[in-house]
């Protein structure tokens, strides 16, 4: 055994161990590390916290066993469904939609039509597009109908989901005939678009007459489902649409089909708006298809007084990722105002390579302000920048907090085994996101040394947190998705 499997066998083994503990916030605290290692022997003593005291134990069990689709956790999820605490009701719904067992969906049908609170109906029926072998059309037809306008709304988007089924399709229509409220019926008309049945463009066409904008903005990006000769001329007109999102989602609908150099005047319009929400909808189109030629105007537009502006212009010229992008950037903040800076140093880490990291370095001695000297150092933690290791280190003593905090992330993401010690320091720290990223940084790492700290820093409220982070099926499918990658990113930095 190599000493990377070593090392994180002990890991697993000690997480293990961990899940024993008498202390719930130990226990707690190794579940969220086990779910980074599915398949171990230790993943199946996940199962009898299900029923833990601690019901923050107990919620996180649910949420990790659904994430890593354990199948022993079934039975007792599924008894969960008729426990009092509707937040156990809840996760657990998501849990067994996650697993996506077919032989689980008449206990989520039964529990449906019997529940009270509408925030679980909802859980049930956000788990069901897991059932797409075997579509439960009942469930979805009654939660249309469900007289709570949130269950409506995720029985709007769900039914989208199972497209380009007929049956799926005649639900979300009869939704729409029925339906009264503008939410639910915005989101149902975005996803008749999923179905791309010609017969519908007449019906998306007609919602465009709606005086909601939402609607109309959603019955544009429908359209932009359907082949682009089939709806030019009914998008075209509404260039001209009060809404900045209904013209932007028809300026998305020509870039999208390749006719950009039809719209060029009408996306300038938007960049060029007095109205912040026009401006940032530009900024948006201008990121999403990499827009070369507005990374100028992007670029300007971080010095924008609208918070919205700046935020969307940082993030389409991260996207656009031009190779000019990052000399312009620096020339830039020599020359801002003092409230851009923070702006222009968001775009550079979207831009920055590690060819880069010379004049980063030197931007980054030359900044006397803590907060943004700390916003460089996290440019060289995302970087694994280790050739500035010197310069980092000596700040972990530094009197201002978000430079420490920083400092330590950077030291535990770059070589992190070399800095377990210096993470050690941090525990002591003054500050209480000092330490908390230290001991998080040194779990990570497999330093057990530190969880007893992190145990001691955990309160109720973190832990509610923690649990209402992962509230959708979306959410529990991440843990799914990329508990292997994060695995393997683990195992490349030992």
């Amino acid at each position: 055994m190599n000493q990377q499997n070593e090392v994180q066998a002990r890991i697993v083994r000690q997480l293990g161990c961990a899940l024993k503990d008498s202390n719930s916030n130990i226990r707690f605290l190794a579940l969220e590390g086990l779910q980074f290692f599915p398949g171990s022997k230790e993943c199946e003593l996940i199962a009898p916290l299900l029923q833990d005291s601690d019901r923050f134990v107990k919620w996180k069990a649910i949420q990790v066993a659904g994430g890593l689709k354990l199948d022993s956790a079934r039975p007792s999820l599924v008894l969960n469904l008729e426990n009092p605490d509707l937040n156990t009701r809840a996760f657990s719904a998501l849990a067994i939609g996650v697993i996506g067992n077919p032989n689980d969906l008449k206990h989520l049908s039964v529990s449906f039509e019997r529940e009270i609170s509408p925030r679980v109906r909802q859980a049930i029926v956000r788990t069901l597009p897991h059932f797409s072998q075997t579509p439960p059309w009942d469930l979805l037809a009654r939660a249309s109908r469900d007289g709570d306008v949130g269950v409506r709304i995720d029985a709007a988007k769900v039914i989208g989901c199972f497209a380009p089924n007929s049956a799926a399709c005649d639900i979300l229509v009869n939704l729409l005939e029925k339906e009264n409220n503008g939410n639910v019926f915005a989101t149902a008309i975005l996803g008749l678009g999923e179905f791309k049945q010609p017969i519908l463009i007449g019906y998306l066409q007609h919602s465009l007459l709606h005086s909601e904008s939402r609607i109309r903005a959603n019955a544009i990006e429908a359209l932009g489902k359907f082949e682009f000769h089939q709806v030019r001329e009914i998008v075209f007109p509404f260039l001209k649409d009060p809404s900045n999102r209904v013209q932007a989602n028809v300026i998305s609908i020509f870039f999208q089909a390749g006719h950009g150099n039809e719209v060029p005047k009408h996306l300038r319009k938007l960049l060029d708006s007095g109205n912040r929400w026009e401006r940032a909808s530009g900024s948006w189109i201008a990121g999403k298809f990499r827009l070369f030629e507005t990374v100028e105007r992007l670029i300007e537009l971080l010095h924008d007084d609208e918070a919205v502006v700046t935020d969307r212009a940082a993030w389409a010229l991260g996207e656009i990722k031009s190779p000019k992008t990052f000399g312009a950037l620096v020339n830039s903040y020599f020359k801002a105002s003092p409230w851009a800076l923070s702006n222009i140093i968001k775009a550079i880490s979207c831009t920055a390579t590690i060819s880069d990291i010379p004049v980063l370095l030197s931007l980054f001695k030359q900044e006397q302000d803590p907060a943004l000297k700390a916003k460089f150092i996290n440019i060289f933690s995302s970087l694994k920048a280790a050739q500035v290791k010197g310069e980092i280190n000596s700040l972990k003593n530094d009197p201002d907090h978000r430079i420490r905090f920083s400092s330590f992330r950077y030291l535990g993401t770059v070589n992190p085994l070399e800095n377990m010690d210096a993470l050690f320091s941090g525990l002591s720290d003054s500050n209480q996101r000092v330490r908390a990223i230290c001991a998080s940084l040194m779990l990570e790492g497999g330093d057990f040394r530190a969880l007893k700290a992190l145990s001691n820093l955990l309160t109720d409220q973190e832990k509610m947190e923690k649990v209402q982070l992962i509230n959708t099926l979306r959410d529990f499918a991440e843990i799914s998705r990329f508990s292997s990658f994060l695995f393997s990113a683990k195992k490349g930095t030992l």
